[in-house]
């Protein structure tokens, strides 16, 4: 279960993308617009489909459960709960 492992942290580094998205929307505190640019591709285009990809496959791994998964615990939750706010906040935007 290596990929999904794999799989979860590309999903915790675009939802961190996803937090800092948001924060842009507020606040302008980049220094250049390439950077903004590169933190709303990742956070609102490639967050909710790596996440939904994701979160849907570790579903299906661990009702499988053949062999421990090797996830830490916060980066589940961290992804989980960025999901339920990409579904809030991304139809809105």
């Amino acid at each position: 279960m290596r990929w999904l492992l794999f799989l979860a942290r590309i999903a915790f580094i675009c939802n961190i993308f996803f937090v800092l998205s948001i924060a842009l929307r507020f606040l302008n505190f980049t220094p250049g617009q390439s950077f903004t640019g590169l933190v709303v591709i990742l956070g609102m285009l490639m967050a909710p489909l790596v996440n939904l990809i994701f979160n849907v496959s570790f579903v299906i791994a661990y009702y499988r459960k053949k062999e421990p998964l090797g996830i830490p615990g916060f980066i589940i939750a961290f992804n989980l709960v960025s999901q339920l706010l990409q579904l809030i906040i991304i139809p809105f935007v």
